[in-house]
This record gives C-alpha cells, sequence and structure tokens, in this order.
C-alpha cells in the first residue's frame, strides 16, 4: 500500500461502524485556478481503527482534518455507472489548523 502524509480534508459525514471503527466521508478540495475556476474535489473514505493516533475524538463533521496513513484506490461499477474509490487508513488524524489560527491573538475560527 501507498502513504499520504497530512492531506487536508474536509469531513463530510461521520459513522461508527459495527466493527467499532470510524468512516468518515470527505473531501478534498480542488485547486484555484488564475481564471477563478477550482478543479473538482475528490472525494476520499478515512477508516480509523482502534490503533489510530486521534488527537481529539468527537464528531469532525463539516472540519477540516489532517490524515496520514495508507491507501488504496480502485474502480466500481454499479449498473451503468463507474467511479473511483480512495481509501485512507488512518494511522495519524488531526483538527486541521490553517495558518491565521496559527498566530498569536487570533481569535478567527474557520470551523
Amino acid at each position: 500500500m501507498a502513504r499520504v502524509e497530512n492531506w487536508v480534508l474536509k469531513v463530510r459525514d461521520q459513522k461508527k461502524l459495527d466493527s467499532g471503527n470510524i468512516r468518515m466521508n470527505c473531501q478534498m478540495n480542488g485547486s484555484k485556478h488564475d481564471d477563478g475556476t477550482y478543479d473538482t474535489a475528490m472525494f476520499i473514505t478515512v477508516i480509523l481503527t482502534d490503533k489510530t493516533e486521534w488527537a481529539e475524538r468527537c464528531d469532525e463533521t463539516g472540519n477540516y482534518i489532517d490524515v496520514s496513513g495508507n491507501f488504496t484506490h480502485g474502480d466500481w461499477k454499479k449498473d451503468d455507472k463507474t467511479g473511483k474509490n480512495f481509501t485512507i487508513f488512518a494511522s495519524k488524524v488531526s483538527k486541521h489548523k490553517f495558518d491565521d489560527e496559527k498566530k498569536p491573538n487570533n481569535k478567527s475560527n474557520n470551523y
């Protein structure tokens, strides 16, 4: 398996699975171009297990996270529709801190 380090993802929803693992449906936003357009967002599933280093175990829905771990990818087909899937098996997850949040005395909240 290949590895990702400190990817910034927005959590769309989070669910505890019957296995006890946590599944986060996330998206990675596309880059902004000079003409004001964006690349298409990429949808990513993040799986957290009891071995995942998770700074603050809470519902991250709507928040941005930093995630590191091994990933797999593949294709899916259902009826006449096809697509790609991308799953990260997280080794480490933490709430993302935007640059302006890291400055002293800044009271803004980007979440």
